[in-house]
């Protein structure tokens, strides 16, 4: 083992995306973490097991403000960033900063709601129509497969810190796969764990303790529900997941964890950051497949700001839209590479 080196990973959405790419080119399996609304009409109802999640009968604040099925992926993520402004706003009202008794209007809180549960349901969806078998035959020769692996056996680093903003479970898949241990920090205990995994933004494998019988399944609309759910009420599992949950722990995109004052979420986002502060210019940085859209600066600049300006950082994304984020990585970081695919991973272990 190398002097105590540490190596820090940022992922987004472009990790799953290319996983899915990887396993499935042609998608014939039916998904797209891009369009969330596209599949939306085949998504189960818990209680019933119907079809037509997002549905007037089923999500019908949602449905008000125009999701459905059939629209572009601009317009499903313009209706996804308008909740969620409304929702960063809410949040950050404090206390006495409202006099007026009349009721506001709710119809954005609702659909919040709505869009916590039911992207919980979409990619626990996603989650079924990818086989174990399919998973184990095909991820193999996957850059990522063989940089973690290759990462295990020539034990290189000393922690491996992850904070991933996606829902799905294929990343815990992979290291289990390869039976390389981890802890999810801030839901379960870290310690004696090489690689700690932040999930800031939550995950469909965060259940709450309290188990729930299908057909006992509704969505709260109680004001600000997700302020309750603590760190303690949430147990991870990753079998069984089309049991519903109590309470979803998931913030949805352009949703901001540190605004969106969620106990649970806030606790992850500060582990993530005092991890960062624990690199030197010795250690490695990978980004992956970060947007850094203007909803997503703020939580992910925290990151950023507390890593040495000396850490090796690299980045690996293929979008021509990131010109800003390249911009700020190399005008934080001296010792910063950008590449367009994740092919050489394996060379840099």
């Amino acid at each position: 083992m190398k002097d105590d080196k540490k190596l820090y990973i940022i992922l987004g959405n472009g990790f799953t995306i290319d996983f899915l790419n990887h396993i499935d080119p042609d998608n014939k399996l039916g998904i797209d973490v891009q369009n969330l609304f596209k599949y939306g009409s085949e998504v189960t109802w818990p209680q019933s097991q119907e079809q037509g999640f997002l549905s007037y009968k089923y999500c019908p604040n949602l449905w008000n403000l125009g999701a459905r099925s059939n629209l572009s992926t601009a317009k499903s993520y313009k209706i996804i960033e308008n909740i969620l402004t409304c929702i960063n706003a809410i949040a950050s009202i404090k206390p006495s900063g409202q006099t007026d008794n009349q009721e506001p209007n709710q119809i954005y809180k609702n659909a919040y709601s709505e869009l916590v549960e039911y992207l919980r349901q979409l990619f626990v969806n996603y989650n079924s129509k990818v086989s174990d078998t399919s998973f184990k035959t095909k991820i193999t020769d996957w850059p990522w497969y063989k940089f973690f692996k290759k990462t295990k056996m020539n034990n290189k680093y000393s922690k491996i810190y992850i904070t991933t903003y996606n829902y799905d479970i294929f990343l815990e898949k992979v290291l289990d796969l390869m039976d390389f241990s981890y802890s999810l920090s801030g839901i379960e205990d870290a310690r004696g764990k090489k690689i700690n995994i932040f999930k800031p933004h939550g995950s469909i494998s965060f259940n709450h303790k309290i188990e729930v019988l299908p057909g006992a399944f509704s969505i709260s609309y109680e004001d600000n529900w997700w302020v309750d759910l603590e760190p303690e009420d949430i147990i991870v599992r990753t079998e069984n997941l089309e049991k519903p949950s109590l309470k979803s722990a998931l913030i949805p995109p352009a949703g901001e964890s540190k605004r969106i004052k969620a106990p649970w979420a806030s606790g992850i986002r500060k582990n993530a950051i005092r991890c960062a502060k624990n690199l030197t210019k010795t250690d490695d940085v990978i980004i992956c497949g970060l947007s850094y859209w203007h909803v997503d600066r703020n939580e992910i600049d925290e990151i950023l700001t507390n890593f040495d300006a000396g850490v090796n950082v690299k980045m690996y994304n293929p979008s021509k839209n990131i010109d800003a984020f390249n911009a700020v990585l190399s005008s934080i970081f001296r010792n910063y590479i950008h590449y367009t695919n994740p092919n050489s991973l394996e060379d840099h272990v």
